[in-house]
């Protein structure tokens, strides 16, 4: 036991701001199924552990330590008139959740904001099972706080080209490219699996960039550098 390594900190991205004197966030259990020479099925140490506590009812949970660490490097712009794409499928969606209340609770203070447009990717397995937070975009198009959103579920239409949101944001590319080059406070935020996820559309982008504008690899890399210099594509991303 002695040479087993300290359990790590679990970061979560709030999925709210703190208007109601809490901070909601939103986890995926991690299931490992009995396989591969694996002789026991097991979870996720602290995705299953939230799942048994979230099982509980309220009076029987116990109480747990948490601390707040701030991202300088990834909020929404103080100007309400940046326009903003904001990419985040399954949980990654956290943050947004928490920008455009916030987005949403700055426009009432000011009454007479003029918002840029937000635009969110977003995509998960299942529309009717796992897409989070849906009623809330919904109400946050109906009243202007989110402009557009561009969806997709992988596991609804197997036969469908579209799966992920890296194959959204090709099929919407000319769009996207024209929301970045008509505004230079536009800024693209990326939240989500590193691994895969994160690389893909980066990798969607430099693709884009290559088709419209008609340049070679080198020079689409070069574009997606000074928009990563300029700190108007952001990332919070997690292995």
């Amino acid at each position: 036991m002695e040479q087993l390594p300290r359990l790590m900190p679990r970061p979560y991205s709030a999925a709210s701001t703190m208007k109601k004197g809490h901070v909601d966030f939103v986890f995926n259990t991690v299931n490992f199924e009995r396989e591969n020479g694996r002789l026991f099925a097991r979870r996720g140490v602290c995705t299953g552990w939230l799942e048994d506590l979230y099982s509980q009812t309220v009076s029987e949970r116990p109480k747990i330590h948490v601390y707040g660490r701030s991202n300088q490097n990834f909020r929404y712009p103080e100007d309400l008139t940046s326009p903003v794409i904001m990419i985040g499928p399954g949980t990654g969606v956290a943050p947004f959740r928490g920008f455009l209340q916030w987005r949403e609770e700055r426009e009432v203070q000011k009454n007479d904001a003029s918002l840029g447009p937000a635009w969110l990717f977003t995509g998960c397995r299942y529309q009717d099972a796992d897409f989070l937070f849906s009623d809330d975009w919904k109400t946050w198009l109906e009243s202007g706080i989110l402009t557009r959103i561009s969806s997709c579920f992988s596991r609804d239409d197997p036969q469908s080209s579209v799966k992920y949101v890296q194959h959204e944001i090709k099929r919407n590319f000319k769009d996207v490219l024209d929301f970045m080059e008509s505004n230079s406070k536009a800024t693209i935020f990326v939240c989500g699996d590193a691994r895969n996820m994160a690389k893909d559309v980066q990798l969607a982008l430099v693709d884009g960039l290559i088709v419209e504008k008609g340049i070679d690899k080198a020079g689409a890399e070069s574009i997606m550098a000074d928009w990563i210099m300029a700190k108007r594509y952001l990332q919070d991303i997690w292995t």
